[in-house]
């Protein structure tokens, strides 16, 4: 049987590291056999189920609670934690099936990384359902900034990074790896950007040299 990978435990640091080792040596060793003992087909599957349990279970209904709340910094606030949260995941499992990176899947030309695996599934699973909630609360908050209204950069800088790099596991060449980006954040980013500027240079030109130095200053 494929091996319970342990997510979470509140049990000591000593004996997670013993239930980690034995599933690293299980995993090693069902990867490790001869044909047709070899298992890594399964692993790969099991790699997969693992990665989708988890996101329909965690990410979905996270950001589903949050969409339901009707507040757009929670889903924000929601948006950019599980996209760390699933940076950390990712990383996690795909040291569990290191073994399948190093062997199977570069004997396997149709079969992707596990790292490039794991981010198209949180992708089509998760990104594509909630993508167009995200960038229209970031230009808000940016406009905010600009008004001299304290935001969450970091939350902010994380929900940005989230859409340049997730384009990096999806598209197929280097020139397209910001896709993502440029589709659901630069061309929105840049068309608020002007009409921001616009807007306010109309206010700004009424304004005393001094006042105006100051917001100057301030952008």
């Amino acid at each position: 049987p494929i091996p319970c990978v342990p997510w979470q435990s509140q049990t000591s640091g000593q004996y997670q590291r013993r239930v980690h080792g034995r599933v690293h040596g299980v995993i090693f060793e069902m990867a490790n056999q001869k044909d047709p003992h070899n298992l890594s087909p399964q692993l790969f599957d099991a790699f997969r189920d693992l990665l989708t349990q988890y996101f329909n279970l965690h990410s979905v209904t996270h950001l589903e609670e949050a969409q339901r709340c009707s507040l757009p910094k929670g889903i924000l606030k929601a948006w950019a934690w599980r996209w760390q949260i699933a940076t950390w995941v990712i990383r996690g499992l795909k040291r569990y099936f290191q073994f399948l990176d190093r062997y199977y899947i570069k004997s396997n030309d149709d079969v992707c990384d596990l790292e490039t695996t794991g981010y198209q599934l949180y992708h089509t699973l998760v990104f594509e359902k909630f993508e167009q909630d995200i960038p229209g609360v970031l230009l808000d908050l940016i406009n905010e900034e600009r008004d001299g209204v304290e935001i969450d950069r970091e939350m902010v800088g994380r929900a940005i990074q989230s859409f340049v790099q997730i384009g990096g596991f999806i598209s197929n060449s280097e020139s397209d790896r910001l896709i993502v980006y440029k589709r659901n954040f630069e061309g929105r980013f840049l068309a608020e950007t002007t009409k921001y500027y616009q807007t306010h240079t109309v206010e700004w030109l009424a304004l005393s040299t001094s006042e105006y130095l100051k917001i100057a200053t301030l952008e």
